[in-house]
């Protein structure tokens, strides 16, 4: 058998409602790590394969994009591209219209560049943060990659146009990630940077 490279997470939950409010992921997250490294010591990357619950309706709520650590040429690009996947979004109601939209090959990179900008910009402080994103985010991990498509489910298309996101967990950096988080800056990988910039 070939030896494991990657381990994936898909869902991560607190199912006790005893539990609420207790932050157990982050702990649940470096001891599953831990335990995996220790049985395949192959394995050399952590992600998760994560939903953006909070993308479409931010992207409806139509706020501007923050002009912080945006080139001019950057943020006019990201509204435009706003402005194309709002035309066609705001007058969606069922699940097909949604899975067309999500699809159109035309509209690919607005919505991938849309939400790498959006869950770059989330923060520890903010309403409208996604909170799967702070989770992650808050829990040390890096926003490596966004995946167009991923999920095509009804609930997948209402929230997030079917995107969804890798969070890397490199348990290196996870302490130094965390720290930036908590002073406002997203780790995030040249992929996604790209993708705003692009």
């Amino acid at each position: 058998t070939k030896p494991y490279k990657v381990a994936a997470f898909y869902s991560i939950s607190n199912c006790q409602p005893g539990l609420k409010g207790v932050h157990l992921g982050n702990f649940l997250i470096k001891q599953v790590a831990e335990a995996l490294k220790l049985e395949f010591p192959e394995i050399r990357q952590f992600c998760t394969l994560s939903p953006i619950p909070g993308f479409l309706r931010w992207l409806l709520a139509n706020e501007p994009f923050s002009r912080d650590a945006l080139t001019e040429k950057a943020w006019l690009r990201l509204e435009d591209r706003r402005r194309q996947v709002l035309a066609r979004a705001q007058s969606l109601s069922a699940a097909s219209d949604f899975a067309r939209l999500a699809q159109d090959e035309t509209l690919r990179l607005s919505i991938v560049s849309l939400a790498a900008a959006f869950l770059s910009k989330v923060s520890s402080s903010s309403r409208q943060a996604d909170p799967v994103a702070r989770f992650h985010l808050h829990n040390g991990a890096r926003l490596e990659r966004i995946n167009d498509q991923a999920d095509l489910s009804v609930k997948g298309l209402k929230q997030s146009l079917g995107v969804m996101v890798n969070y890397l967990y490199d348990l290196s950096t996870i302490e130094e990630n965390h720290d930036r988080f908590l002073r406002g800056e997203t780790a995030c990988s040249k992929s996604v940077a790209d993708l705003i910039n692009r």
